[in-house]
């Protein structure tokens, strides 16, 4: 796997763009800006033991005229990278650009069965927040049950069943 941030420092130190294509002469040069000077970087036929072959050439800084591209300008290391590089990246981007979809789909639906799980929690607390008020007031009726000759025994619990049975079927003061 390539590193990333090492290709990126290729490319920074590469003639930056924007790069066009121009026609001079007969020829098309690729054309950046490096300072003031345009850079140009062009293939030009070069004569090597009787033989004919183009050969990748940059415009030097100090005159402008072409020389040949040597493999270690940083333009001709950024074309030799990017050659593996781009593939790789662009093919990165599109699995993290996926992967973000994904994600962002997963949290859209987790985020609506949050939604749904508070909604049932506050009705569930609502109705026992009103079970808790119910036992309350049922509480405070056999606190203040007063009988007559107040003979009832705590200890009977068919009597305390009766008092309990009756305080819970009272709601909302009937």
């Amino acid at each position: 796997m390539r590193n990333l941030q090492t290709d990126l420092e290729i490319c920074e130190k590469a003639t930056s763009g924007p790069v066009r294509w121009h026609k001079l002469g007969s020829i098309y040069h690729l054309i950046g800006q490096y300072g003031p000077r345009p850079i140009i970087l062009s293939t030009v036929t070069a004569k090597q033991e009787n033989h004919w072959y183009p050969e990748m050439c940059i415009s030097n800084l100090v005159d402008g005229l072409l020389e040949p591209l040597k493999p270690d300008h940083p333009d001709s290391v950024f074309i030799q990278e990017s050659w593996e590089g781009w593939p790789e990246s662009i093919n990165r981007a599109i699995a993290a650009e996926a992967s973000t979809k994904c994600l962002s789909m997963e949290y859209e639906f987790l985020a609506k069965e949050i939604t749904i799980q508070r909604n049932k929690f506050t009705e569930q607390k609502k109705e026992l927040q009103a079970e808790v008020e119910r036992l309350r007031k049922a509480l405070r009726i056999i606190s203040d049950i007063r009988y007559d000759n107040l003979n009832y025994d705590p200890e009977d619990a068919e009597c305390m069943h009766e008092i309990a049975v009756s305080a819970l079927e009272f709601k909302n003061g009937d």
